[in-house]
């Protein structure tokens, strides 16, 4: 739909856009399960995206200019839909046991040898209910309040190696893909050959860090000090640590100590990963959408009329009678 309002698209495009992340990249890989861990953190920042998307899009509709351009209402409707439904977690359950688990272990274990002596049997019987024990106390209590709050704080911030991403990206990982190409189809049945390697995501890394980090000048980074000083001394904010500012020298040192500490340790934080993630997938796509606008759509053929090649040619401009 074509109008001279140019903020209704950029509304209706962003909750497009955010679907699409969630329906190819998110959705298909936690479909049925419960998460814990990195998969449910990545998960849920996806879904609160999508909801983000969603209320501006509303917001928009009740605006003069959205009751005229509104967004349609079917593309917000869809969103009730079961495929966009909020991520669940799996947390401990008292009513669950290691036998049950192991019980339903057992047949899952088909490289086991095919025939067991009765000994054997029994210390294989033992190994699964002590792994399903195990199992168990691994799984975390759920958590409300402040305490679900300083959990999800502390998981944002904890870091995840490049080696775990790579791991997750394994087609058979049964694992949401932290880091997937860009043009990943492990989700529309195509083998999951296309894993990024591990020194394509150390790469993609150390870029995404590289163009986040502030790129102020000397002049722009010594005016917002001293505008943080003047609200420091009339107590508007409050300096954590020593207080004692950084020159703009030491402000760059630190900035690239903190991407020189990712590379040596060869991780990221969860945070920057999600951003990363969905930053990735939003350039793939304002590409697609870029290139799809330049071309242009075929020209009608029409039949040209055949026009003689000069007046002395014709015999009605000639001044010649027809026969």
């Amino acid at each position: 739909m074509k109008t001279d309002n140019p903020k209704e698209p950029e509304v209706a495009r962003g909750l497009r856009l955010v679907k699409e992340y969630w329906l190819r990249t998110i959705q298909p890989f936690i479909k049925g399960r419960r998460l814990r861990g990195l998969d449910l953190f990545m998960a849920v920042s996806a879904h609160r995206r999508l909801e983000g998307a969603r209320r501006k899009a509303e917001e928009w509709n009740r605006t003069e200019e959205g009751k005229s351009f509104p967004v349609p209402a079917e593309a917000l409707a869809e969103l009730e839909k079961e495929e966009f439904r909020e991520p669940e977690e799996l947390w401990r359950d008292d009513n669950l046991k290691p036998e049950a688990l192991a019980a339903i272990a057992a047949p899952l274990m088909s490289k086991r040898p095919a025939e067991l002596t009765p000994d054997e049997a029994v210390c294989s019987a033992h190994e699964l209910l002590l792994a399903a024990g195990r199992y168990i106390g691994t799984l975390p209590e759920q958590k409300c309040g402040i305490a679900g709050a300083v959990a999800d704080f502390e998981t944002a911030f904890s870091s995840v190696s490049f080696t775990e991403i790579l791991r997750s990206n394994d087609k058979d990982s049964g694992r949401l893909p932290l880091l997937p190409p860009v043009q990943d189809k492990r989700n529309e049945g195509v083998s999951g050959k296309s894993r990024l390697s591990l020194g394509a995501i150390k790469s993609a890394v150390r870029s995404f860090l590289a163009k986040r980090a502030p790129s102020q000048t000397q002049e722009e980074y010594e005016r917002l000090e001293k505008q943080q000083e003047m609200l420091t001394e009339q107590g508007r904010v409050r300096i954590l640590g020593d207080g004692k500012p950084l020159s703009y020298q030491e402000w760059q040192k630190s900035n690239q100590e903190a991407i020189d500490d990712c590379m040596k340790n060869n991780q990221i934080s969860l945070e920057d990963l999600c951003t990363m993630r969905w930053e990735r997938f939003k350039g793939h796509w304002d590409k697609q959408q870029l290139q799809a606008a330049k071309r242009k759509p075929p020209e009608s053929k029409k039949p040209k009329t055949k026009l003689p090649k000069s007046a002395a040619t014709s015999p009605i401009t000639a001044g010649k009678r027809q026969k």
